[in-house]
């Protein structure tokens, strides 16, 4: 959107599939982003239409209240997390949140207009979508409508320009590989990451988008990989899909609370 100059959007369809090419598509943190600020959702008072079938509109909205909000009292206490330490957090997540007019903490779900599918139809202001099949829409307005097929068995890229073959590595007894040095809102380049390597085996610190594709444009093998240490748990530092993905278990090196709250 960025690259192409897209000032604003006003509606998000969650698709059937949920992953493709090793990268997952429901991950709403960054789009939402767009909408509340480069947008100005916020400070017009807009919501965002969420279209999707009710039981992935759950899980977004689960997914968002970690990334978002941070954990509840309840579950930091389940997770162990000391007395001290768990009320600091509750603290500056609560002085962080975003309030509306009266103070209050605006929870996910204020951020959007929910219109579930049904009967495979929703009506999304002047637009009706229908759902027409897996990962098949139809869009109309008025007598006008375009069928939208999204099963394309493709490979997902990044926005960005990088390597199109890997580059052969010496080996090296301790080095450091950059694999990016942007913030998730940089179009034209890559995440911030890196890959720590000790005699042939990496551990990486986050885990950035496209994650395969930057690891194999580095020539670092998926299998000398031994272990991440997530910072943190935005989108665009922990993609722990692509870590599940791995041929062998990969070691999480973190918090518990921010391993939990990955998982």
């Amino acid at each position: 959107m960025l690259l192409n100059n897209i000032p604003n959007f006003n509606s998000l369809v969650l698709t059937d599939i949920k992953e493709k090419d090793g990268s997952l598509l429901n991950n709403l943190e960054f789009p939402l982003y767009f909408f509340l600020f480069m947008s100005n959702g916020l400070a017009e008072g807009r919501k965002l239409n969420l279209v999707g079938d009710k039981d992935s509109i759950s899980h977004v909205f689960r997914l968002l209240r970690l990334t978002l909000l941070g954990p509840t009292e309840k579950e930091l206490e389940h997770w162990g997390a000391p007395g001290k330490l768990k009320r600091e957090w509750l603290a500056a997540s609560e002085c962080l949140a975003l309030k509306d007019e009266n103070n209050k903490i605006r929870g996910v779900e204020d951020f959007f207009n929910v219109i579930p599918f049904e009967d495979d139809k929703a009506q999304v202001g002047s637009f009706e979508v229908t759902h027409t099949g897996l990962d098949r829409y139809t869009v109309s307005v008025g007598a006008d409508s375009v069928d939208i097929d999204m099963n394309e068995d493709v490979s997902i890229f990044p926005p960005y320009q990088m390597q199109s073959d890997f580059i052969p590595r010496d080996l090296v007894k301790l080095g450091l590989e950059i694999l990016g040095s942007a913030s998730g809102f940089t179009a034209n380049e890559p995440c911030t990451g890196l890959a720590l390597c000790y005699n042939g085996t990496y551990m990486l610190i986050d885990s950035i988008p496209y994650l395969d594709k930057h690891l194999y444009a580095r020539g670092i093998s998926k299998n000398s990989v031994s272990s991440v240490f997530l910072t943190h748990l935005h989108d665009d530092h922990c993609a722990m899909f692509p870590l599940i993905l791995m041929p062998h278990r990969v070691e999480v090196i973190t918090t518990k609370e921010i391993y939990e709250m990955a998982i």
